[in-house]
């Protein structure tokens, strides 16, 4: 993905406090990755964080045959509590 909306993201954790990232790829390496670590370097993202980074990606095997690409990659449901979680985390419990 290039060029990356830098700026957008940047603006949306500082407003938000918070970031969860979702890629179809294995995590090492994924695009998801390179976001969460590029706002950890921003030290204006950095101090507006609010909740541990939410990187949601396919699990680390080979990608399988396409009849269990349902399985493989981050659906849904999984997103919906990968959401829930960034969003509910509370620092100060």
């Amino acid at each position: 993905i290039s060029p990356l909306p830098w700026e957008d993201i940047t603006t949306s954790v500082i407003k938000t406090g918070r970031l969860l990232t979702v890629d179809e790829g294995p995590a090492m390496g994924n695009v998801g990755s390179q976001i969460a670590a590029r706002t950890a370097q921003d030290v204006r993202t950095l101090e507006s964080i609010m909740a541990p980074v939410g990187n949601l990606s396919a699990p680390p095997i080979h990608f399988p045959p396409s009849k269990f690409h349902r399985f493989y990659t981050p659906h849904a449901d999984k997103i919906k509590e990968a959401a829930r979680a960034v969003v509910e985390f509370d620092k100060w419990k």
